[in-house]
């Protein structure tokens, strides 16, 4: 597949290089971001993005697609834990995901790709459990 450098998906592709940890659906970019880029383009650049791995695509329970940049071997790959109701994300590097990969790789012989892994669920804000 030829990729094509366009002015507008280089204009997307730096909003997302300028905010490297987060998330936007099309409707955030074409609503809220100070580009002038046309609503068949943005979702037409974001899917060919997230084809070309530059881009990862997290959908909610209600159909809306959010997108992060993709981790690009700087050996900052996390696991993500996303909301299914809001699409809020959070970025989980903690011991235990150290722990369940080093499981699966010795007990399992299976290589966990953290940099592709979702968990799914509902945040604090989304269950009512704002402590």
């Amino acid at each position: 597949m030829k990729t094509y450098k366009t002015r507008q998906r280089e204009i997307i592709l730096s909003l997302f290089e300028k905010y490297p940890d987060r998330c936007f659906s099309a409707k955030d970019i074409i609503e809220n971001c100070d580009i002038n880029v046309g609503q068949a383009t943005v979702y037409r650049t974001l899917t060919k993005l997230s084809e070309e791995d530059m881009l990862r695509r997290f959908r909610t329970d209600g159909g809306c697609d959010y997108y992060k940049l993709a981790c690009q071997n700087t050996g900052d790959c996390h696991m993500h834990i996303v909301c299914r109701k809001c699409g809020d994300m959070i970025h989980s590097d903690c011991d235990f995901i150290d722990e369940m990969t080093r499981h699966l790789a010795d007990a399992h012989g299976f290589l966990l790709d953290t940099s592709r892994t979702v968990i799914y669920g509902l945040c604090k804000s989304c269950t009512g459990e704002n402590k």
